[in-house]
């Protein structure tokens, strides 16, 4: 038993490995981000676009397009949309936790009274809730970062 766990995990370890070496940039080209090199400098870019062995970008203020080995990066993060999902997901969330708790008050109170339209109510504070967590998600950018030489 004791032989057979070692074996696993010297294959886990080995396709760990493996996985990390063959890590595939993709070929799309990224909109913005910035890039940090290994001596410190760290600058925004556009039109980024990673290579197995380079990167080449566009500075913002130029349309020269500029190259570096991937030897020299330290880093890349990348810009990769925003965050509407997530935002749209918890403003509908915290607006039906907010309606299932006001049906719950007030169904266990033997003095108050429904209000005859609690549906449509319900469902414009929850399509509310949903609508300005994206508008508060979108806003916010989601940032992707890759270590090129780990």
């Amino acid at each position: 038993m004791k032989r057979c766990i070692f074996l696993l995990k010297i294959c886990v370890l080995v396709n760990l490995n493996v996985f990390c070496q063959n890590y595939d940039f993709g070929t799309k080209p990224y909109s913005n981000g910035s890039i940090s090199l290994k001596n410190g400098v760290k600058f925004d870019a556009l039109q980024i676009d990673i290579q197995a062995d380079s990167i080449s970008y566009n500075l913002v203020n130029s349309s020269f397009r500029n190259h570096y080995h991937m030897s020299r990066v330290d880093y890349v993060k990348l810009n990769i949309g925003h965050q509407g999902k997530r935002g749209a997901f918890l403003g509908g969330m915290a607006a039906l936790s907010i309606v299932v708790y006001s049906v719950l008050d007030v169904g266990l109170d033997d003095k108050k009274v429904f209000n005859p339209n609690i549906v449509r109510n319900s469902i414009i504070l929850v399509g509310a809730g949903t609508g300005i967590g994206l508008i508060i998600g979108m806003s916010k950018p989601r940032w992707k970062t890759i270590f090129p030489n780990l």
